[in-house]
This record gives C-alpha cells, structure tokens and sequence, in this order.
C-alpha cells in the first residue's frame, strides 16, 4: 500500500516536485491538529491520536481532473434528484481528508436532514470530510461525510489531501473505549487489512476488484 510516487521532469520553472512534497507536510501536520481538537473534544488525551500515524503512514496528496462529460451521459450519472454526477456520492474510507477545490462549485454533501447541500469554496480555505474510519473509531460520534461531485459543464479540479493511518495501526471499533473505560469492549483491528477488504468487498471498488487475497 506504499509506493513511490510518479513526478514528471521538470523544466526548472517551477519547483512542483518540492512544492507538493511541502504542501503534503503541510496538510499532514495540520490534519494531526485537527485530531488533537477531536480527542479532547470526545474527552480522551489530545494525543491519543498521533501513535496511529507515527510510523510510515499511508496519507495521500492528489490532483484531481473532473473532466465534463463530452455528448450524451450514461444513464448512471443521473441521480435521483435528476442531476449529473462525474463521481456518485460516497463517503471516503480513510480517518479524514482535507480538500481545496479552488474556485469551483459541484461539491454537495448530504446534510443531517437527508438533504444534498452545495459547498461554496473560501479563499485559503479547506473543506473537511470526515472518513469512515474515524466514524467507527469514535463510535459514530463523528460521522462520514457523504458527497458527491456534479457535472458543472467545464472542466473542474480538486486537490484532497487524504490522512491515513499506518497499515499495522489499530483502528478496531470502540477504540475510544480503551480511554474512556465505558460501553462495549475494544475489539482491535489493523488498518491495512481492514481498509484492503473494504475497498475490494464492500465498497467494490474497480481498481481493487482483481486484487489477490492476502492472508494478514
């Protein structure tokens, strides 16, 4: 689940390699912020988080191109609601992920009531997508973010950060219990195992589907 990433040969005008790597750290850092403020807001230490990132964490940093769709759609892109999509609504499967969507418009998200709500871009601003594996390591007490991504008729770009843990890091449900010594029994289990069947099994996603068993 780690590999070198792919740079293209840079002509000397931009530093890109060295400014992504920067902004990876960047986003990387703030994100385990973020996690000190959720610990202490569910009443455990403000560190608990940070031994599940300690070692060779699996974090991503992407560029996204949402390309608009070129004549008729496919009948999959309509949604219920009669919209067209470019990515149907989901939630993400890591711990958390920090998004910057420039100025563009498209991104909805599913509000308590049920309801699709369109997220407006802030200037120097990033939208924070709780995954499902916070969800189930607090119990629910953080929920995943469902949304999706609308055909807005132009060419549209992203560029989420996605916080992962360490492959070998507990993320077995009634984590917080371990802390807060109430409810049910922590049941430990390893992030890498448990994210590969996820993806393959429940989530299904394409680029897993062939992808061999492995025994952990």
């Amino acid at each position: 689940m780690r590999e070198a990433s792919v740079w293209p040969k840079e002509d000397g005008k931009f530093p890109f390699k060295q400014f992504l790597v920067d902004t990876f750290n960047i986003l990387f850092k703030a994100s385990l912020e973020i996690f000190r403020l959720v610990a202490i807001g569910i009443g455990i230490p403000d560190n608990a988080f940070d031994e599940l990132f300690l070692d060779k964490p699996l974090s991503t940093f992407r560029l996204i191109h949402y390309p608009s769709w070129q004549g008729k759609h496919p009948q999959a892109a309509i949604t219920e609601d009669g919209k067209v999509v470019t990515t149907p609504d989901h939630t993400d499967t890591p711990f958390m992920t920090l998004l910057h969507t420039f100025d563009f418009d498209g991104l909805e998200v599913m509000n308590s009531k049920g309801q699709w709500q369109p997220i407006k871009s802030r200037p120097n601003g990033f939208i924070m997508n709780i995954g499902d594996v916070l969800s189930r390591m607090t119990n629910g007490r953080f929920k995943a973010t469902r949304h999706r991504v609308l055909d807005i008729g132009r060419d549209r770009y992203s560029v989420p950060f996605f916080n992962e843990p360490s492959f070998d890091a507990d993320i077995g449900i009634n984590w917080v219990n371990k802390f807060t010594k109430e409810g049910p029994e922590h049941v430990p289990e390893k992030y890498g195992p448990w994210y590969m069947h996820t993806v393959k099994h429940i989530k299904k996603f394409a680029e897993y589907k062939t992808l061999p068993e492995f025994d952990y």
